[in-house]
């Protein structure tokens, strides 16, 4: 009886001391995510600004300064560069909308093309869901390079 006493607390301070190894690596690893890992501050709305190590910085003009950390990940990356791809997309058509809007009224002869007027309003709502479909995959691009700081 003695002897399965002994060696229950000698497996006992064998789990003990593996399992505070584990917790060891693992609050390194967790340390390392919260700090390295990037939040945007608005992810519905328009979002500019992003937290990386606890500090807020801009997202830059089409992403240019989160790029450099989202780079890092090349699954991020490639997201990163549909969501460029679709805001420019989303950003020119909005351009060419607002021109068209423009072109319907003919001030000369008082008249309004309807033509335009549709077009125009047709490419302000397509650039309205491209803006968002741009903004899910800069989520999915941050979610992915989150991911890849737990491997």
């Amino acid at each position: 009886m003695r002897n399965v006493r002994i060696a229950f607390y000698a497996l006992f301070v064998c789990l003990f001391v593996t399992n505070t190894q584990a917790l060891g690596q693992y609050t390194e690893q967790y340390r390392t995510y919260q700090d390295s890992s990037i939040y945007l501050q608005f992810p519905l709305l328009s979002p500019t600004k992003f937290v990386v190590n606890g500090q807020y910085k801009n997202i830059g003009f089409m992403g240019r300064k989160i790029k450099d950390y989202l780079q890092v990940s090349p699954y991020a990356a490639v997201e990163f560069k549909q969501y460029r791809t679709k805001r420019i997309a989303s950003s020119a058509l909005t351009v060419v909308s607002i021109g068209l809007y423009f072109l319907a009224f003919d001030l000369e002869n008082d008249r309004l093309n309807p033509n335009l007027l549709g077009i125009s309003a047709i490419g302000i709502t397509t650039a309205g869901f491209l803006r968002i479909a741009s903004f899910n995959d800069l989520n999915h691009a941050i979610a992915i390079y989150n991911q890849d700081l737990l491997r």
